[in-house]
């Protein structure tokens, strides 16, 4: 949500374009740049409800081509390092070279590929607290605003939304992809009902942070009305 018309209509042309198979650039099938194993769970997607004839190629070569669509001042190369597809079950984990650019995929959550809706989400063994961390790290690794995938693009202010760019308290769809949607059980795990059907999740993740840090969050929707 959030989006506005012309960067709706991106992420449109970025899909045409992939699924054609014209990009302005070669796909290939060849794996990315070595990465780093201890921030893979903050690199990693989670990509469900894909169709189940989805092969390992189909599916990197559609992420490549879908970003370096929408953010051409990227860094040259392959997004994706890996992939790993579970066709018959219609789901799959792809693995992007950076946690700024697996971040800013869960912001595209419902893209169409092959003609299905597909979900974005975090794996479950996401570590919201390092994560957020690892990617401050990478941030700065890399330069600040000057290295950022996004800079140039549609998508730039997103930059401003980073936890660190943003006042205490202020919440974004950024800031809440580097939250865990995978509340495990245990003592710190509270449920809260009654909400009003008005507030979206954004604002409930601000709420309840203004109270503590939160590391993992799960919107129940009702199913008839989609409120929460």
């Amino acid at each position: 949500g959030g989006l506005n018309a012309d960067v709706a209509l991106a992420i449109q042309k970025a899909q045409l374009l992939a699924q054609g198979g014209s990009a302005g650039g070669s796909a290939t099938s060849l794996p990315g740049p070595p990465s780093d194993p201890v921030s893979k769970h903050a690199r990693k997607v989670y990509v469900g409800a894909i169709p189940p004839h989805t092969t390992d190629l189909l599916l990197r070569n559609f992420f490549n081509q879908t970003l370096r669509q929408l953010l051409p001042n990227a860094q040259e190369g392959d997004f994706v390092v890996s992939t790993f597809v579970a066709g018959e079950r219609k789901y799959a984990f792809v693995e992007f070279r950076s946690i700024e650019e697996a971040n800013f995929v869960l912001n595209l959550d419902g893209l169409n590929f092959l003609g299905n809706v597909i979900k974005m989400r975090r794996p479950q063994d996401y570590n919201g607290e390092l994560g957020g961390a690892q990617f401050k790290q990478e941030w700065d690794k890399k330069g600040g605003r000057d290295g950022s995938a996004l800079r140039g693009s549609q998508f730039e202010a997103l930059i401003d939304n980073y936890p660190w760019m943003t006042p205490a308290g202020a919440t974004s769809g950024m800031a809440l992809s580097m939250i865990s949607s995978n509340v495990e059980d245990g003592p710190e795990k509270i449920f809260i009902g009654g909400l009003p059907h008005s507030l979206e999740e954004k604002d409930i993740v601000a709420l309840l942070q203004a109270i503590a840090p939160l590391k993992a969050f799960h919107l129940v929707k009702d199913r008839d009305g989609g409120g929460t």
